[in-house]
């Protein structure tokens, strides 16, 4: 189902817990668990190529609550982000509490009680930035490498790689917004965000090589 996300609450993680990595495992997230409605997820793009000042870094401002309209069924919900230091935590409806670094396109450093996998509901993590993704312009290219150890004890290790791909006008129903549009890889789940600066995110969407569509909305104020 489409991950809605509500509310905002403090996740405390021990990161220093997590131990060597001795195996690795391909499967380093909570699978995907169905979803309806709207296949593609896409916000409607009105112009690229547009013009947009290079955004050397994530403000603190760009990361607030926000009214957005789930892509896969068509809800509104409300989103909110809170910044702890360098830290960005998020809840979602279903419970899954996750926490990530301030940058907004790094993998999660953390999960808790997110999806239906038996193994990896809940993990901690080691993210490091290889290149970083700042400051946002078309062609930019970020890497993080993350080393991830489940509560089951199972490890995996990916490298997700992100580009700005271009520079677009954002339809978002009452009013457009020109955004840097990132797609960030890590060969299994392609994660998009469309990034105003001022705004923060104002669309995004995950899809699973595999599994397809897992979550996309659009900001709808």
């Amino acid at each position: 189902m489409t991950r809605k996300l509500v509310a905002i609450l403090g996740l405390t993680t021990a990161l220093g817990a997590c131990g060597p990595m001795t195996t690795l495992e391909t499967a380093g997230l909570p699978a995907w668990t169905g979803g309806s409605g709207e296949r593609d997820g896409r916000p409607a793009i009105v112009a690229r190529g547009v013009a947009l000042e290079p955004h050397a870094k994530v403000l603190r401002s760009e990361l607030g609550n926000r009214r957005v309209r789930d892509l896969m069924d068509g809800g509104t919900v409300v989103l909110e982000m809170s910044a702890s230091g360098s830290r960005l935590r998020l809840v979602e409806a279903d419970g899954c509490r996750s926490t990530r670094l301030l940058d907004w396109f790094s993998p999660s450093l953390a999960w808790a009680d997110c999806g239906n996998s038996k193994h990896w509901h809940t993990a901690e993590a080691r993210v490091g930035i290889e290149a970083s993704l700042y400051p946002l312009r078309p062609g930019a290219t970020g890497r993080y490498r993350r080393s991830a150890v489940s509560h089951t004890g199972r490890k995996s290790e990916r490298v997700t790689d992100c580009r700005v791909t271009d520079a677009v006008t954002v339809d978002l129903g009452a009013r457009v917004a020109d955004a840097f549009e990132v797609v960030c890889d890590d060969g299994r789940i392609e994660r998009t965000t469309w990034y105003a600066p001022g705004e923060g995110p104002v669309a995004y969407r995950e899809a699973h090589r595999e599994r397809g569509l897992r979550e996309a909305w659009v900001l709808t104020d």
